[in-house]
């Protein structure tokens, strides 16, 4: 079985296109890391380690994930998944440990198994 004929027409040059918009989209997500990691103080490595083992569970696409999480001053920096759909599954993930988080930021004295 044949396409028929100009069935394929530009499919090249339009696939090109993607790979090409899709790296600029990879490109940003690249720099926007770079970005959060130079001003970083301290790495909070557990954040992002919970996000991608959450999504592996769903796809292994999670795998590929350039989220980082980390610290300057008393700010808690987390870098998200760009799609809609990571960042939600990624924000239920961490939510529950955030109110700790913040308050270890603050100086609570709370411990960390409570």
């Amino acid at each position: 079985m044949t396409a028929p004929a100009g069935a394929t027409q530009g499919v090249d040059r339009d696939f090109s296109r993607m790979l090409a918009w899709r790296y600029a989209l990879f490109l940003l997500a690249f720099f926007a890391l770079i970005a959060v990691m130079a001003v970083a103080e301290r790495l909070v490595p557990g954040v992002p380690e919970a996000m991608r083992a959450a999504g592996l569970a769903k796809t292994p696409h999670a795998m590929l994930s350039r989220g980082v999480a980390v610290i300057r001053g008393g700010t808690l920096i987390i870098n998200l998944p760009g799609s809609l759909k990571g960042a939600t599954e990624s924000l239920e993930v961490i939510l529950p440990a955030l109110p700790h988080a913040l308050g270890k930021l603050r100086g609570s004295p709370a411990d960390c198994g409570t």
